[in-house]
């Protein structure tokens, strides 16, 4: 004998009701995905900027000669040193006005553009914008010594009475050459303090 079984779909009041709580989950959940995405850029800026000095400075014990690592307004033939900007060059002389990577320029090791992944992210570079590694990997002269990455159209950066703000980090450049990124908005006891 044969059973026909009736198949029911979902009706109109539960498919409403799904929707509304679906709706509040992601109205819950939109806040910290926006801040994740805000702090997420700024990492990746942080990252890019520190490789980039890493490089310089590896560049310089490779070649055993002055490598630089220039904040750059543009990557361009007409570019300038700017500390506002998130865009750089590794090179082994001044990159000013001939900061394409190209095979009339082999001066330039490598360059990096900033919007590439990184858009909303600004850069305030302390004490200039180069910074110029001897065929030891110390710095040569006193050029700049810390970079502070913000996202300007998120607000105010995190403060320790206030984490619920975006991560605002910074990196650190000393004599030695060494660089690190820290955060200033850690407690004193932890490793990442500025």
């Amino acid at each position: 004998m044969l059973v026909l079984q009736h198949h029911r779909g979902m009706s109109l009041i539960e498919l409403v009701i799904t929707l509304v709580v679906f709706s509040s989950l992601v109205g819950l959940a939109a806040p910290s995905l926006i801040q994740l995405l805000q702090n997420m850029q700024i990492r990746t800026a942080a990252d890019t900027l520190l490789q980039g000095l890493q490089l310089a400075r590896t560049e310089a014990v490779r070649r055993n000669t002055l490598v630089s690592f220039t904040l750059v307004d543009s990557i361009n033939p007409q570019c300038k040193q700017n500390p506002q900007s998130l865009n750089w060059v590794v090179s082994v002389g001044d990159p000013n006005g001939v900061c394409p990577i190209n095979a009339d320029n082999t001066n330039n090791i490598q360059s990096k553009i900033a919007a590439e992944g990184t858009p909303n992210v600004s850069a305030s570079a302390t004490g200039g914008s180069v910074a110029v590694f001897n065929g030891l990997g110390r710095l040569k002269n006193a050029g700049f010594t810390q970079i502070d990455l913000s996202n300007p159209s998120a607000g105010k950066c995190a403060t320790i009475e206030n984490v619920n703000l975006p991560r605002c980090l910074r990196i650190v450049l000393n004599t030695s050459g060494l660089t690190r990124i820290c955060d200033p908005a850690v407690g004193q006891n932890d490793p990442r303090r500025c």
